[in-house]
């Protein structure tokens, strides 16, 4: 076997990208060992530990909220309970619709709001910003910048002003 080539594993640049634990409502970074003991926050005790790229997970002065495929909420940060004016226990398990709609109602389907949001909550999106608007509401604006997060996979979205 001399003279042969080896073969090289090569990594996808996915799999390779650093990634953030954080809480899913307080957006805190776990104690060191903290996550091997329990998945539960051990500082406000309310989230669970979640991952997302580094580059587009929460720190615990963003608003932001986690909604599954079904485009259900699953989890809503204190900052985001503020902004919405709901408690996270009266938002999780109620569709997205029923508090967010997509600023723009012309955007095409497969750039639409609630289109990258499916695709980000099975695992299939690059992190896109998109406008959202308080549902029932006009004239007030928010860029949400839409990522994937999980375990289990989600859609993690960061809400901001314009």
């Amino acid at each position: 076997m001399a003279g042969e080539r080896a073969l090289k594993l090569v990594h996808d640049a996915a799999e390779v990208r650093p990634a953030r634990l954080f809480c899913g409502h307080c957006a805190a970074a776990p104690a060191e060992g903290a996550v091997k003991q329990t998945r539960v926050c051990d500082r406000c005790g309310l989230g669970l530990f979640l991952e997302s790229p580094l580059e587009t997970a929460p720190t615990p002065e963003d608003a932001f909220m986690v909604v599954d495929s079904g485009m259900s909420i699953c989890a809503l940060s204190r900052r985001c309970e503020r902004l919405l004016g709901v408690a996270e226990p009266d938002a999780v398990g109620r569709h997205l619709s029923d508090f967010l709609a997509p600023a723009d109602a012309e955007t095409p389907a497969a750039q639409s709001f609630f289109g990258l949001l499916l695709m980000a909550a099975t695992g299939g999106a690059e992190p896109t910003t998109v406008a959202v608007r308080p549902a029932g509401e006009f004239g007030v604006r928010h860029w949400a910048r839409v990522s994937t997060c999980g375990p289990s996979t989600a859609a993690l979205l960061l809400l901001f002003d314009m």
